[in-house]
């Protein structure tokens, strides 16, 4: 069962929900998708799948960026996103202080992880969930990190289509695992089991 928790966030408290299962292989933070688009710590894709990652045995973390929900602070066009996904990652060492960190986020949120990355040295491993590549004003630098990374997306997404995907994979992390999922689009409606058991997969792997 997931419980709220209040995070210290830059910019004032930020609302969240964590489930740590016992004796859980891995602590995951979960970052969600755009605020100005409804995006927020339940939109389902983000929801759904932490609680099918809870029971194949991950902790999770999932949270609201400010002035998001119950969160402090205006939106920040990602910079100031950024800093509250550190804020969450410090939270969550602080609860769960032995599995290994997963930094995941879906759309925006991955964006954010992507940028975000570099400043988290206690990551293991990173999850782009349908990262917004073919979006205008999205701006990717090259990574200062270089980590396990596993990048998803549907084949049928409305903001990437797989030729923009893997031509920014292969430019961005080349040695990274990248994937198209048939019959997906951007949402994952009904889809988010199939994604939390693709994420297990990759956390589960040693090679990776």
């Amino acid at each position: 069962m997931e419980d709220p928790v209040i995070i210290n966030g830059p910019a004032g408290a930020l609302e969240g929900r964590l489930h740590l299962p016992p004796n859980a292989t891995s602590k995951i933070v979960f970052s969600h998708p755009h605020p100005d688009f409804g995006g927020d710590m339940d939109t389902p894709t983000v929801r759904l799948t932490c609680h099918h990652l809870n029971r194949l045995g991950h902790a999770t973390l999932r949270y609201n960026f400010r002035g998001v929900g119950g969160s402090a602070g205006t939106y920040d066009r990602g910079k100031g996103e950024r800093d509250d996904l550190k804020a969450a990652v410090r939270f969550m060492e602080e609860v769960s202080p032995l599995p290994p960190l997963i930094v995941m986020g879906y759309s925006f949120g991955s964006w954010v992880s992507w940028r975000a990355i570099g400043e988290i040295e206690t990551a293991e491993k990173l999850a782009l969930i349908s990262p917004p590549f073919g979006v205008r004003g999205f701006r990717y630098e090259p990574r200062v990190r270089t980590l396990p990374t596993l990048a998803l997306i549907g084949e049928l997404d409305q903001f990437c289509n797989p030729e923009t995907f893997h031509q920014h994979m292969r430019v961005l992390a080349p040695e990274a695992e990248r994937e198209v999922l048939g019959g997906v689009d951007h949402f994952w409606l009904g889809s988010e089991k199939r994604l939390a058991e693709r994420l297990d997969a990759f956390i589960k792997r040693e090679d990776r």
